[in-house]
């Protein structure tokens, strides 16, 4: 299975993103750019179509043209590009001197209506051009002159067209320029974000390469501790490389409990053997009487009944922690089950000298689980409290049951018990330093723990009084 690369995907998808919102800006900047140059060429064209159509003035003559002055002495302040007059009533003609004679494409819209428009000039430049059909301004000067003499002139009836024209092939040249000037920066700033992005993205996730190594680095060399998180690991990321550590942590724990354990194992499992292999040697070691030999095979077959004791508690603890023991699951009454453990155990707690008290519900509501797993938790317990009890003290046992579940708790007499130890009971092998000398091998709640939680219950273990050791188990419905 290929695997992505995350230093790839950030180069390319970083840059690709930057890259096209670059593009689109540069986009966006050339036409606003471009419509507003050409807008300003339009305002220009229409503020001198304004200035142009107000020198046109009736007087009692005619139409006079009051920019003709400024026609001869070429001085048409304010007035930008060509243009050129038509007049509607006498069919003359008058433009600016640059145009040499020649004639712009005369058009027009409806009075007083301006029209713009693209066009080309007599010299084949491509240009903008406004065109207007108006009426020659009649102020009242003019008009009293006109009545003065008997004459009076209608501006309506001497129409006159204005074309007026600007190139735009210097404007086309000027964004031409402007836009080899964008694609030349914005060249420029992609290469400069593309470098960058690959400099950050190296030094972003370079703490996980140094990360890798020293894991690759601690994996050839099988030992030493959990290598530290790397200075300059993302935010984003120590939580992963955390959790990841913490995980190491615990196999390593794990392998470390394993060690422990079969370490352990081999240490309870010597003794027995050496004391029946003792037992075997002597019974060989001269000529005996037959009531000698079978004292010494029954002291040999205890030895042995209390090794495959060891060794089957062994497996299940091993078969229950691998997933590989699966309890059934159908209703069973927990109190009974409960009751007939105790029932069976009375004797072993009579021959101890310990007092048994039980408060023990005459039932309970079913649970849904392997009532064998249930009998092994409880058989194990009270095992564990007829081993380790003192003689002549008491041990309690009681059970209720709530809304979600059923509860029992047992308690005895622990002396010389310290809180410390508590946790490190439920490790095989793990007895109190006042219970080292006592009858089993420390598999009790080790078991008993793995069994709850396979069953889905919880089980704890406190200190009570200073010297009252109690267990509390709840299994959910």
């Amino acid at each position: 299975m290929k695997h992505p690369s995350m230093r790839v995907r950030l180069m390319v998808g970083t840059g690709l993103a930057v890259s096209v919102v670059l593009l689109v800006s540069l986009v966006i900047i050339y036409q606003s750019v471009s419509r507003m140059l050409r807008k300003e060429v339009r305002l220009q064209l229409l503020n001198s179509a304004s200035l142009l159509m107000k020198s046109s003035e009736l007087e009692p003559g005619g139409v006079v043209y009051e920019w003709h002055e400024a026609l001869e002495s070429d001085d048409t302040t304010g007035v930008l590009g060509l243009f050129q007059f038509w007049d509607q009533n006498s069919g003359t003609t008058a433009g600016s001197p640059a145009l040499g004679g020649e004639s712009i494409e005369r058009f027009h819209g409806e009075l007083n209506q301006p029209v713009l428009k693209p066009i080309t000039l007599p010299d084949g430049r491509p240009a903008m051009a406004v065109g207007v059909l108006h009426l020659p301004f009649l102020d009242g000067e003019g008009l009293e002159e006109m009545k003065r003499l008997g004459k009076v002139l209608q501006p309506q009836d001497f129409p006159q067209v204005l074309v007026c024209a600007r190139e735009t092939r210097s404007l086309d040249q000027k964004l031409g320029r402007f836009r080899g000037h964008l694609i030349r920066a914005g060249a420029a700033t992609l290469i400069a974000i593309w470098v960058s992005v690959g400099w950050i993205t190296r030094r972003t996730l370079r703490p996980i390469d140094e990360l890798a190594e020293r894991l690759d680095r601690r994996s050839r060399e099988d030992e030493g501790p959990v290598p530290p998180i790397p200075d300059g690991m993302p935010v984003e990321l120590t939580a992963l490389a955390g959790a990841f550590n913490r995980t190491l942590e615990r196999v390593e724990a794990a392998r470390e409990r394993e060690r422990r354990f079969a370490l352990h194992a081999a240490h309870e499992l010597r003794t027995p053997i050496s004391g029946l292999q003792a037992i075997l040697e002597q019974a060989v070691s001269r000529p005996r009487d037959a009531d000698e030999l079978t004292k010494r095979i029954e002291s040999a077959l205890g030895v042995a009944s209390g090794m495959r004791g060891t060794v089957h508690t062994l497996m299940r603890l091993a078969r229950i922690r691998g997933g590989l023991e699966q309890g059934v699951s159908e209703p069973f009454d927990p109190a009974l089950a409960v009751r007939e453990t105790l029932d069976e155990a009375k004797e072993r707690f009579e021959d101890r000298g310990i007092e048994l008290a039980s408060s023990i519900p005459d039932g309970a509501h079913a649970l849904d689980g392997d009532p064998e797993l249930f009998r092994l938790v409880v058989g194990t317990l009270v095992d564990n409290m007829v081993r380790h009890a003192p003689s002549g003290s008491e041990a309690r046992v009681s059970a209720d049951e709530g809304a979600s579940g059923f509860r029992v708790v047992m308690t005895n007499r622990a002396d010389g018990l310290a809180p410390e130890e508590l946790p490190r009971l439920f490790e095989p092998f793990q007895r109190g330093e006042a219970s080292v000398g006592h009858e089993g091998s420390g598999l009790g709640l080790s078991l008993a723990r793995e069994v709850v939680l396979a069953m889905g219950g919880a089980i704890d273990l406190r200190l009570r009084d200073e010297d009252l050791f109690e267990v509390e188990v709840n299994f959910s419905r």
